[in-house]
């Protein structure tokens, strides 16, 4: 079934909407490599678009901010915490 004009119209819309940047600029712009921007689309956590022509591979900035979101730098992995024991009476 081939899709109606005002559907591929709407689907032309929503991609203008996102802000899509070329890899390296998105890379630039939250501050990672441009190998982790790679990694997160062959991991798929990232979609990546092509236009007609172009040979730049293109991602929404919005996608990459919340893969970057917070990241746990130090500490335990949550759910690995030992549980508080008490301590030996020393009286």
């Amino acid at each position: 079934m081939t899709p109606t004009f005002a559907a591929t119209e709407a689907r032309a819309f929503t991609m203008a909407a996102m802000p899509l940047l070329p890899v390296q600029d998105a890379a630039a712009e939250v501050e990672v490599s441009v190998r982790t921007v790679w990694n997160w689309i062959r991991a798929e956590r990232i979609a990546s678009y092509r236009r007609k022509g172009d040979r730049r591979t293109f991602v929404d900035l919005e996608q990459v901010r919340n893969v970057v979101g917070f990241r746990r730098i130090s500490g335990p992995e949550p759910g690995t915490e030992k549980p508080d024991t008490e301590k030996p009476d020393t009286r």
